[in-house]
C-alpha cells in the first residue's frame, strides 16, 4: 500500500509542475509593427491628392470625398494594429493549479477507485471453498438445468461437476439425457461410457463398451474414446488393438501436455509386453471387409474435401449398421477396411452385408434428404476388394 501511495504521489507531483511552471514563466513582449504597408500606401494617396488639387487637376469638392475616404480606411487600419504589452506571469492561475490538481485527483479516485483495495487484507486470495460450498453451487446448476433442460452447455457443465465430486451415477443420468438430445456428439458417448464404468466399480464391460464403441462410430478420431478403447484392450490382453487405439490417440494430443505423457508411457508399456504376447489372430469383431469408395462424376462437385464421410456395414436383409467408420472427403478413390473396427452396440444382424457410404456436409451419422450416397453389392464377412460408388442422392 505504503509503495502504491508513493508511486501515485510522484506521479502526481511531475505532472502538477509541468503545467504550473509555464505560468510562472515571464513571457516575452508582444511588439506591434512599426507601420503596416496599407498605412504607408494611404499616406502616399494622401500626398497625390494635394498635388492634384494644387494643380488644379481635381475639384475642392472632390478632394474632400476622396481625403474622407481615405481619413476612413486609415482609422480601419489603425484599429487592427496590436498594441504593444508586457505580458506578466499568471500567479493567480499558477496556485489554483497547483493546489486544485491533487485534490480533484483524490476527489476522482474516491469517487471511481477502490480505496478498499489499498488494504492489504481485502487483496488476500479469498480462502479455498469448502465440501458444503461446492456442494451447494452443484445444486443450483442443477436447479438451473432441471428448470432449463434446453441448455446444453449447463447440462455438460453439471455432468463434469458430477463426475469431479466422484457422484458417478447422478452423472450417469445426466449423459443419458444429453445423450438423447445429442445423438450425434461422439465426446457425450466417450463421456457417458467413463462415468458408467466408474459407477460399476470402473469395469468397462457391457454398456460402457457399447457406448466407447458408438462414439468411434460417430466419430474414429476421438480422443476420450480411443484411450478407453485402449484400456479395454489391454484389459483383455489384445496388446496390439491397444497400441493401434493408443497410437491413434497420441498423435492427436500435444505430446508435452499430461495426456500426450500419459499415452507414451501406456504405449510403451503395451509395446513391452507385444514382446511376450502374440498378436491376436482374429479381428475383434469378425469382419474383414476391404475396398475403396469412388464417386461418380455427376457428384463428384458435391464433395469437397474434409466433408464427412461415413462408411456402415448392415445386413443385405435390413436391419441398423453393425458395423460404421467415420472418414474424410480426400483424393479419390478412398479406401475402408473393417478388420479392426468393433461391431456396435446390440447388433445382431448376420451374413450376407451390404456396404454403404454417405457423404453429409452436417457432419452428422443420421441421413439428410439430398446427401451423396451409395452402396456396394452383396458380400461375405470376409471378402476384400470390394467398390462402393456414391451415385445417388439420399431421397
Amino acid at each position: 500500500m505504503t509503495g502504491f501511495l508513493i508511486a501515485a504521489l510522484l506521479v502526481l507531483l511531475t505532472v502538477a509542475a509541468c503545467l504550473v511552471r509555464p505560468l510562472l514563466a515571464p513571457r516575452a513582449s508582444v511588439q506591434a509593427p512599426d507601420e503596416r504597408p496599407a498605412l504607408r500606401i494611404l499616406r502616399e494617396q494622401r500626398r497625390e491628392l494635394a498635388a492634384e488639387l494644387a494643380a488644379g487637376r481635381i475639384s475642392a469638392d472632390a478632394h474632400a470625398e476622396s481625403m474622407a475616404e481615405i481619413e476612413q480606411r486609415a482609422a480601419r487600419e489603425m484599429q487592427a494594429v496590436e498594441v504593444p504589452q508586457q505580458l506578466r506571469p499568471s500567479r493567480v492561475w499558477a496556485v489554483a493549479m497547483a493546489a486544485g490538481l491533487p485534490l480533484a485527483a483524490i476527489g476522482l479516485y474516491l469517487l471511481l477507485g477502490q480505496p478498499a483495495g489499498l488494504n492489504p487484507a481485502n487483496t488476500a486470495p479469498p480462502a479455498t471453498l469448502g465440501p458444503g460450498e461446492i456442494n451447494a453451487m452443484v445444486e443450483r446448476l442443477a436447479e438451473k438445468v432441471a428448470a432449463n433442460p434446453e441448455d446444453l452447455e449447463a447440462t455438460r457443465m453439471l455432468a463434469r461437476s458430477y463426475m469431479v465430486l466422484e457422484r458417478y451415477p447422478e452423472a450417469v443420468k445426466v449423459y443419458r439425457a444429453l445423450a438423447a438430445k445429442t445423438p450425434d456428439d461422439a465426446q457425450v458417448y466417450a463421456d457417458w461410457a467413463d462415468a458408467l464404468g466408474s459407477a460399476n466399480g470402473n469395469s468397462m464391460a457391457g454398456e460402457p463398451a457399447e457406448l466407447v464403441t458408438r462414439a468411434l462410430a460417430i466419430d474414429p478420431n476421438n480422443v476420450k474414446a480411443l484411450a478407453l478403447a485402449g484400456s479395454m484392450a489391454f484389459e483383455r490382453e489384445d496388446y496390439a488393438q491397444a497400441r493401434d487405439f493408443w497410437t491413434r490417440m497420441a498423435a492427436r494430443v500435444d505430446p508435452e501436455s499430461e495426456i500426450g505423457r500419459s499415452a507414451a508411457a501406456m504405449l510403451e508399456e503395451v509395446s513391452r509386453r507385444l514382446g511376450k504376447q502374440p498378436e491376436p489372430a482374429a479381428a475383434p469383431s469378425g469382419l474383414r471387409l476391404q475396398g475403396e469408395i469412388r464417386i461418380s462424376d455427376e457428384l463428384r462437385a458435391a464433395a469437397q474435401p474434409g466433408d464427412a464421410l461415413f462408411v456402415f456395414v448392415r445386413p443385405s436383409s435390413g436391419g441398423a449398421p453393425v458395423a460404421a467408420q467415420r472418414l474424410k472427403v480426400g483424393d479419390w478413390p478412398l479406401h475402408f477396411d473393417f478388420s479392426r473396427v468393433p461391431l456396435m452396440a446390440g447388433s445382431e444382424g448376420t451374413a450376407p452385408y451390404v456396404i454403404g457410404a454417405r457423404i453429409s456436409k452436417q457432419g452428422t451419422a443420421s441421413a439428410v434428404s439430398g446427401d451423396p450416397e451409395g452402396f456396394s453389392a452383396v458380400v461375405m464377412p470376409d471378402e476384400a476388394g470390394i467398390v462402393v460408388e456414391i451415385s445417388r442422392r439420399h431421397p
